[in-house]
């Protein structure tokens, strides 16, 4: 089985850059879905496990902290806790 180990940083590659000419709005649930797909489908990952992503990803973090991890240029843009907190999310829907 291949090993999804990720970072907040790894995962978001290229997203950020998206985002960047998207204007200033809240990010939803769906685009950012849909782009982190984009991301790591050709990193190996399934849709389900992006959706599970996702979906903790809305649940765990405000709205505050869910733009400031799509829209962050680097990774010390985005706070240690969210940073560690997707982290713990990827682990978990996206064993191995």
């Amino acid at each position: 089985m291949r090993t999804h180990r990720i970072t907040a940083a790894f995962a978001l590659a290229g997203v950020s850059l998206l985002a960047a000419a998207c204007g200033s709005s809240n990010v939803s649930q769906a685009k950012f879905r849909d782009e982190l797909y984009a991301n790591l489908k050709p990193k190996g990952f399934t849709r389900t496990q992006v959706v599970c992503m996702t979906d903790k990803v809305y649940k765990r973090f405000s709205q505050s902290e869910i733009d400031q991890l799509y829209k962050a240029q680097q990774e010390n843009q985005v706070p240690k806790s969210v940073r560690q907190g997707f982290d713990d999310i990827t682990r978990s829907c996206a064993p191995g």
